[in-house]
């Protein structure tokens, strides 16, 4: 996959509101290269995890003509930091192993666990969206 490596600061989620800018800030040459990265297995896991556990639930107690409710990226990543800081871990010591008690979890909540999987699967893999990158951790996590 033949990628852009520039990242530019994104100060606004409706700019995650359009494919084309997606395609852009992800670094993706079209389309069809961003469908193959959402189905596959640097994305697609985390993506089903946010759905099966706070979307598909949430849709289902509001009904068909509720808004589930979605959280901004700066709030999930405002979480993450909040929860991994000092050493509490909130985020990364989740394994299959040890999963984590999430019923009292908020919209926020799951969209931070979604954000820093993928973004911790990304990091590490080496087809990730930050193969070859120098990037620092605050811009994967600003990315993704």
């Amino acid at each position: 996959m033949a990628r852009n490596t520039a990242l530019s600061h994104f100060d606004a989620d409706r700019q995650w509101q359009n494919w084309d800018n997606i395609i852009r800030i992800l670094g993706f040459a079209d389309m069809k290269e961003l469908h193959q990265w959402m189905v596959g297995p640097l994305f697609r896991p985390y993506r089903v995890e946010l759905y099966n556990d706070y979307y598909a639930p949430e849709r289902a107690r509001l009904g068909p003509q509720g808004s589930v409710p979605l959280p901004t990226r700066l709030q999930a990543h405002a979480r993450i930091v909040e929860e991994e800081i000092y050493g509490q871990k909130r985020f990364s010591r989740y394994t299959s192993d040890q999963p984590l008690d999430k019923s009292n979890w908020t919209a926020v909540d799951h969209f931070a666990l979604f954000l820093y999987r993928a973004t911790e699967a990304n990091q590490t893999a080496p087809d990730g969206l930050y193969e070859g990158r120098s990037q620092d951790v605050d811009g994967h996590y600003a990315k993704m």
